[in-house]
């Protein structure tokens, strides 16, 4: 049995599922980021793209 220093447990707890909830959330949150920073850098030259292409019909 172990003993302890004045009787009294350690409150010490492993738990990690807040930990890989908040990382997959930052991973998400830079995915959305880079989609949006994508889709500005290149709506432009993209509409233009279709547009050129759906006036040759």
């Amino acid at each position: 049995m172990t003993r302890w220093a004045g009787g009294v447990p350690p409150k010490i707890t492993v738990e990690e599922d807040g930990q890989a909830l908040a990382e997959y959330a930052m991973i998400l949150l830079f995915v959305a980021v880079a989609c949006v920073a994508v889709v500005t850098l290149l709506g432009v030259p993209i509409r233009g793209f279709y547009t050129g292409f759906n006036g040759s019909f």
